[in-house]
């Protein structure tokens, strides 16, 4: 896969795990960046919460957008496997997915999952326990 980080140069990498239902992947490149890194928020996030969010919209890249949560969900996943997501009142397209949703202080709250196009500003982001517990089951992956 091409990893393009913010101002640099494309550069390769691999996907170290993916996990389809939940629509989060590790990707591992071998860059050199001195980019920091984000922190997972630790704070609750309610519904009416304000929220910014990063994302790639319909191609026109770090394109920044204001929303609030709307609810906090439990999707159904196969096997009987639940996990938490945000529904997001934000406006969302094509090229978002990926992206994040940050609380006041910048914090990771949530990565973009999926929107419903037929509804307006619904868009639902990976909850951040479930991304907290997802990097502590792949740890190891990490540190290869």
């Amino acid at each position: 896969v091409n990893v393009n980080l913010h101002q640099t140069f494309p550069t390769n990498g691999i996907v170290a795990v993916f996990n389809k239902e939940i629509d989060l992947a590790l990707i591992k490149s071998n860059t050199s960046s001195t980019h920091s890194t984000v922190s997972l928020s630790t704070q609750t996030m309610t519904t009416g919460d304000d929220v910014f969010c990063v994302g790639h919209s319909l191609g026109l890249v770090w394109s920044y957008s204001e929303g609030r949560i709307s609810q906090t969900r439990i999707m159904k996943g196969a096997n009987s496997f639940d996990y938490k997501v945000f529904q997001i009142s934000i406006p969302v397209a094509m090229g978002n997915s990926g992206g994040g949703a940050f609380d006041e202080k910048g914090n990771l709250i949530g990565i973009m999952s999926y929107y419903m196009p037929a509804g307006e500003d619904l868009a639902f982001f990976v909850h951040v326990d479930v991304i907290r517990k997802f990097l502590l089951d792949h740890n190891k992956e990490l540190n290869r």
